[in-house]
Parts: C-alpha cells; structure tokens; sequence
C-alpha cells in the first residue's frame, strides 16, 4: 500500500539497509510493473542520516518522506497539486491519522499532528543530532496541507512493537542526555495524568469509544502471566489499576491506588497486563472482574480478539 500510494509521482526513492523479509523482492516487482523506482541499499548509519541521504538523491522539485507503514489518502493524492503550486512555501506539514486498534484510523475530529515531510528540494535538511524523532530545518516558509491525510498502520506483532518501542525510549533518552537535559521528578509524576487529559479529552479520543480509551491510558504488558504486584511510590494522583489476564479478562480492579503510598497492591497470579486510568474512572464505566478488554497484546486466543 505504501508504495501503490506514490503512483502519482515522477520518482520514488526507497533506502534499504539489509532488510530480512520480502522488502527487496516486493520493490523489485514494483519496479517490473513500472513504478519509477530508484533502490539503494547501504549500511544503517541512524534514522536521522539515513534519511538525509534519501533526501539528498531526490531530483525533483519537491520531496515527500514516508515510512514503509505509511501510505497516502486517496484525497492527499488529489489535492498534493495545488499545494506544490505554491512558490512562496518551503515546505508543508501533512496530518497524520494512525490506525488505532480494535477501531480503524482515527476520525477526522479527532486531533493528531501534523508532521513536515513535503519539502521543496535544496530548502531542508535533517537535524543530523538528533537519534530519533528526527526533525528537519527549512530554510522559507511552511504550511499546513488541510485535506487529505498521510494514513500510519503498524502491522509488527506486539512483542516486536513494545521492542521497538523501548529502543525508541532509549534513543530519545540518550538525546536528551547530550543536550544536557536532566530527569526531573516533576514530570516523572504528572506526565502520565496529564498524557491521559491531553490525548483522551484535548485530543478528543474519547470519540472512539474503548479503543480511544485504552490508547490514551498506560497499558503495562509482561511477556508472559505473572502474579503483579505495583506501589505508587513517586505517583501523585489517585489512579485505578486494572488487572488483565492473557485471554484479556480483567480478574481484579484496584480502586483510587492512594499518592505516594509504598503498600504493594497485589494482581495476583495470572496477570499478563495492567491498565492504569485516572483514579475513579473503573467504576463508573462498568469495569470490573470478568470485563473483557480488546488488544493485540493478548493474541488470537484472547476472548474478544482483535480483527485481523
């Protein structure tokens, strides 16, 4: 879907550093069916500079950066021509919608951000410092494309994902620690709170129902069942800690676990998750033992299984 989705344009670059699935024999095919593709392949150097060097063989005016889970909107591809018409832009930012489990992509009234990945070739370049997140610096003007979407579909099973998602963590954690930022306990203890207003009200998430939810919440998987056992030590604020077995059953809900207490809240055995929500939420949205919770993480055993 990634590339079909570039069948509009006049080139498509594609950077492979060593992949180990059907990668390489799918943009070959491609490029038998006529896709105009130019392959490189060549060592992993960072997400930063291998980006820039994609960006750097890019001939055309404009460059458009997308991921391999990434494709565009029927109605991206529609309106991209008069926003390339503009002569006074640099360089555009495009919304983004993200597939959100057990719902699909996320409705338009919903708030996501919008990244910059359209830019006119020789105005941007990519901040070669920084390990992940990876920004860039346009040299004039950028917009906001306001129709149409770049459409982001994670297809990697949950192990490999929350893998992903720890080296991530940790990258970033090195890019801070270079520039000199320091941990701080404030936003140790409030971020997740105000993680949870943010994307589930600000963001209206709520419109999605349980899936927007229990992606705007803190979900804890283990990598197998366990008997959890949690404190709130360095936690300033009333939380519910909601207990899911490996079928996503919750087997038990702690309610309104009190700030800054170090008496261990026992799960009990069997526990392959925990869901954390602001304190007082479980009860009156009906969770209690034997509420059954969606998510990849419990797998195509679960009781309420995902869709494929």
């Amino acid at each position: 879907p990634c590339i079909r989705s570039l069948g509009a344009c006049a080139e498509i670059v594609i950077v492979d550093s060593g992949s180990t699935d059907a990668t390489l024999e799918i943009v070959r095919s491609l490029t038998a069916e006529g896709f105009p593709i130019r392959l490189f392949e060549r060592h992993w150097p960072g997400y930063s500079a291998q980006k820039q060097f994609a960006l750097e063989q890019c001939t055309r005016e404009w460059c458009l950066c997308i991921d391999a889970d990434e494709r565009l909107s029927d109605e991206l591809v529609s309106v991209l021509p008069v926003y390339l018409a503009r002569e006074d832009i640099a360089g555009w930012e495009v919304p983004r919608r993200n597939f959100i489990y057990d719902y699909g992509y996320a409705p338009d009234a919903v708030h996501e951000a919008a990244l910059l990945r359209l830019t006119r070739s020789g105005k941007a370049r990519y901040r070669l410092h920084q390990l992940v997140h990876e920004g860039m610096t346009v040299d004039g003007k950028v917009g906001r494309i306001t129709k149409g979407n770049i459409l982001h579909r994670r297809s990697l099973p949950i192990r490999e994902q929350l893998e992903k998602e720890i080296h991530y963590a940790s990258l970033k954690a090195e890019q801070l620690f270079r520039s000199g930022r320091k941990p701080r306990y404030v936003r140790l203890i409030f971020n997740p709170f105000v993680y949870f207003i943010r994307v589930y009200i600000l963001n209206r998430f709520f419109l999605m129902g349980w899936a927007g939810f229990i992606r705007s919440g803190m979900l804890f998987v283990y990598d197998r069942p366990v008997r959890a056992a949690f404190w709130m030590e360095n936690t300033l604020i009333f939380l519910d800690m909601i207990f899911v077995d490996a079928k996503g059953e919750v087997t038990s809900v702690h309610h309104r676990a009190r700030p800054l207490d170090r008496t261990v809240i026992d799960g009990g055995p069997g526990v392959l998750a925990v869901l954390e929500i602001n304190g007082g939420m479980a009860a009156p949205m009906g969770i209690v033992p034997g509420t059954v919770l969606r998510h990849p993480a419990f797998g195509a055993d679960a009781a309420w299984p995902c869709e494929p």
